[in-house]
Formats: structure tokens, C-alpha cells, sequence
């Protein structure tokens, strides 16, 4: 045998040799498909809205009352907060117009377990109130009464306008805001804080 043919022979069997170490090493191997996850903010409204009792006792009203009251006189004024959500909430109302109006106008505020959160400089009647407790999801599910009279001083006599109460609620989810309730309310009352513009 030639010289060149034994080259050969001895290329072809290293050949063949690696081919068969090649297949002996192949991995096992698979591919998976692709898993994409998309995430999307559950429902993002809450329905809230501020209502009293109108002045005829028979319903409410949700742009509120004017009152024709004489010097010494009570009238009900007793604001709410009506909720629809699908999840818990805690609800707050923003107040003015009562710090304007001391020695004219006292109301019976807060009532019934809500508690005032904060307020503007200079505020010490009107402020940022929160409703007691938190809120469960559903269809109009109501906050106690923020207060439920408003009394004209007697020494209103001679006055015949007098400025106005404002009244704006305000809604949020109560549910994964922190790690505990009171860490919760926390953050709940600072959002409403910021909401209205005051500094907590």
C-alpha cells in the first residue's frame, strides 16, 4: 500500500472515529414554548358620592340644601358618603367653610366614630375627616353621618348670608396598601391628605 493511501486510510478512521465520539457525546436536549405574563390594573373607579338629607326629610340630596334658619334654630345636616366598589374602601370628606363660620354656625362634627385626620394651616374645625372603619365592596354600601345638626347662633341676629359649608368625599382601596391595618390607615390618610392638597 502506498504511502498516500495509508494518509488516507489513517484520515478517513480519525474521521470516522471523532463523527462516532461526537455522537456518543451529544446532550439531550428541548425547548420550551414562550410564556409571556401581562399584567393589568383591576377595576381603577370607585363610585362615591357626598349626599344629606334634603330639606323635606323624604330623600337625599347631592348638591346639598339651603337652609332659611332664625337665630338659636337647629336644622339636620347630616352628610354621607354612598360607595360602590368591587373591593373595600376607606372613605374620607373634606370639610370647609365651619372655621369661617364659628360663632355663627356650630355643628355637631365629627359624630359617630369618624375622626379628623388633618387640616390646612390655620384650620381647626374644617380638615380632612375619616369614616370609621374600613368599607366593604358593594352596592351602595353608606358612612355613618359626619355630623347630623347644624345650630345658627343666637347672636346671628341681623345677619342674612352667611358663607358656605363645602363638603367633597373622597374614596380609597383599602385592600394591599401595607403590611398592616394601622400601617394601612396610615397611608390611606396621607393619600386623602394629598389628595385635597394639605401637608400630612
Amino acid at each position: 500500500m502506498s504511502r498516500k493511501k495509508k494518509i488516507s486510510l489513517v484520515v478517513s478512521l480519525v474521521l470516522i472515529a471523532a463523527i462516532g465520539i461526537g455522537a456518543t457525546l451529544a446532550y439531550l436536549t428541548a425547548n420550551t414554548g414562550t410564556l409571556t405574563n401581562k399584567f393589568t390594573v383591576g377595576p381603577t373607579e370607585i363610585e362615591a358620592e357626598i349626599l344629606e338629607t334634603d330639606l323635606d326629610g323624604e330623600g337625599f340630596t347631592d348638591i346639598g340644601n339651603d337652609y332659611e334658619l332664625l337665630p338659636g334654630e337647629d336644622a339636620v345636616k347630616d352628610p354621607f358618603v354612598r360607595i360602590t366598589s368591587d373591593f373595600s374602601t376607606y372613605v374620607f370628606v373634606r370639610v370647609t367653610g365651619l372655621d369661617v363660620l364659628a360663632g355663627k354656625i356650630t355643628a355637631d362634627i365629627p359624630a359617630n366614630g369618624w375622626v379628623r385626620v388633618g387640616g390646612a394651616d390655620g384650620e381647626t374645625i374644617d380638615g380632612v375627616y375619616r369614616a370609621p372603619g374600613v368599607f366593604p365592596a358593594g352596592e351602595n354600601v353608606d358612612t355613618p353621618r359626619l355630623f347630623t345638626t347644624v345650630t345658627l347662633a343666637t347672636s346671628a341676629v341681623g345677619t342674612t348670608t352667611l358663607e358656605d359649608i363645602v363638603l367633597t368625599g373622597y374614596a380609597i382601596q383599602a385592600e394591599h396598601l401595607a403590611e398592616t391595618p394601622d400601617a394601612s390607615i396610615a397611608v390611606a390618610d396621607a393619600q386623602a391628605l394629598a389628595k385635597f392638597g394639605i401637608a400630612p
